[in-house]
C-alpha cells in the first residue's frame, strides 16, 4: 500500500476511549488524532470548553491532573497563570 493510502487508512481508524466527564463515565469512539476538546465539544456537545489557538500550543485544549504540570511548556503571553492554576484548582475541588 503507498504510504499516503497508509497514512490515511490510520486516519480513518477509530479507537474507543472512556473518560469520566463531569463525574460520569464516558465511552467515545473517535479518531486517534481527535483532541481531548474536540470530543468533549463534538462528540458529548459539552460547548462550555472553548478553543483558543487552535494549534495545541496554548494548553487551552487540555484537560491537566497535575495543574502546574501540565501547564508547563505553555507560554501565556497574557500574564494569567495564577488565576489560570487558582481556578483549575477551584474547578477540582467543586467536582
Amino acid at each position: 500500500m503507498p504510504e499516503n493510502d497508509a497514512t490515511q487508512a490510520a486516519s480513518n481508524r477509530r479507537v474507543q476511549v472512556n473518560m469520566i466527564v463531569n463525574g460520569s463515565a464516558r465511552t467515545l469512539t473517535v479518531e486517534p488524532r481527535m483532541t481531548l476538546l474536540d470530543a468533549l465539544r463534538d462528540e458529548l456537545g459539552l460547548t462550555g470548553p472553548k478553543k483558543s489557538c487552535d494549534r495545541g500550543e496554548c494548553g487551552a485544549c487540555t484537560a491537566d491532573v497535575e495543574i502546574r504540570e501540565r501547564l508547563s511548556g505553555n507560554l501565556c503571553r497574557c500574564a494569567c497563570y495564577p488565576n489560570i492554576v487558582d481556578a483549575v484548582a477551584h474547578a477540582a475541588r467543586r467536582s
